[in-house]
């Protein structure tokens, strides 16, 4: 049987889609791009809740948060950063990282919005750009690339 850990990182594709890999994080792009940069943010051991995690942990977080949201802002102009810790579906310690823009972006020959701005993310998010729930392969290989240029 896989573990909680296994199927968040084959659901979101972690290993495909990283940015950078830390001590006790790993930070990726997230396959369904609700905005432009959408990111997960993954404890790299089997933690089911946030009460679990370790003190060296938690101030590793603090590293992973600057450099994503410096590389983020960087790379795509955001205006607000959205940490969503929610393990409702995932039993993982995991977050759904969301820039948030008031206006729509130009990337990748892509029109991005924002559909929940100024309010909640939209984390299915309206710029699925193919057949499946995850945003074309091809498009998210061009994220990657740019926020890699600026890491």
């Amino acid at each position: 049987m896989e573990s909680a850990l296994d199927i968040l990182y084959k659901t979101y594709k972690v290993k495909e889609y990283l940015i950078k890999d830390y001590r006790y994080w790993t930070w990726s792009i997230r396959p369904a791009q609700c905005t432009l940069g959408a990111s997960i943010v993954c404890m790299k051991r089997p933690v089911p809740t946030f009460a679990d995690a370790l003190p060296e942990e938690m101030a590793e977080l603090a590293i992973v948060g600057k450099d994503l949201e410096t590389t983020l802002r960087k790379t795509f102009v955001y205006e607000k950063m959205n940490w969503l810790a929610l393990m409702m579906v995932d039993q993982q310690v995991h977050f759904h990282v969301v820039p948030r823009y008031s206006a729509k972006k130009e990337f990748a020959g892509v029109s991005w919005e924002d559909p929940g701005w100024p309010k909640l993310a939209v984390l299915a998010g309206q710029n699925k750009l193919g057949d499946s729930p995850d945003t074309n392969p091809d498009i998210v290989a061009k994220v990657i690339s740019a926020v890699k240029a600026n890491l």
